[in-house]
């Protein structure tokens, strides 16, 4: 009984799928985006070249590319699938001077009182 059920759990996730991620426009790689088979727990990040592999469960499955700061995009199953992502231009950008983004309000309504 045992064996049966890991002849069907390795069934289960026999489809493998390779791609790359990079930026629309630039066609630089992306690191570290969240590539899964949508409504499962199969997936993997992308390594700095932006590559990634992973095995989903049927060829009827839908992959997602997903990473903070840009749009995530759905594809359809194939066995190579390449994903070209667009910055999310209404993601808050920050830099590293505003990473304490309530002591910066803090300190610039401080200021502007100061001068009124």
């Amino acid at each position: 009984m045992f064996a049966i059920f890991l002849a069907i759990a390795a069934n289960a996730q026999n489809f493998p799928v390779r791609g790359k991620v990079t930026e629309v426009g630039t066609n630089e790689p992306l690191v570290g985006v969240c590539v899964y088979e949508v409504g499962t727990m199969n997936g993997t990040l992308t390594d700095l070249d932006g590559n990634y592999e992973f095995r989903v469960s049927s060829p009827g499955a839908t992959i997602e590319a997903d990473c903070i700061g840009f749009i995530p995009e759905r594809k359809s199953y194939a066995p190579v699938l390449n994903f070209e992502l667009w910055p999310d231009l209404d993601w808050p950008i920050t830099t590293p001077d505003q990473s304490k983004s309530e002591d910066n309000t803090s300190r610039l309504s401080k200021e502007a009182r100061k001068k009124s």
